[in-house]
């Protein structure tokens, strides 16, 4: 796994609660992972902090599209 994704299980794992081991390059936040748009939301404005880039909560609420 490389450092961005690292950081970004972090983050993910501290906004949802959830396990690191749940989350892989093909996890959906909503089916997966039991997301709203709220926790995307809060998901993208914590990657700031880490990679000083807003990833857009649209880019995250389709992936693996």
């Amino acid at each position: 796994m490389d450092m961005e994704f690292k950081k970004l299980c972090s983050i993910i794992v501290e906004v949802l609660g959830v396990d690191e081991s749940e989350i892989t390059l093909d996890t959906t936040f909503v089916d997966d992972l039991g997301a709203d748009s709220l926790d995307v939301a809060q998901i993208s404005r914590s990657s700031w902090g880490s990679r000083k880039s807003l990833t857009s909560p649209l880019i995250l609420m389709s992936h693996p599209k």
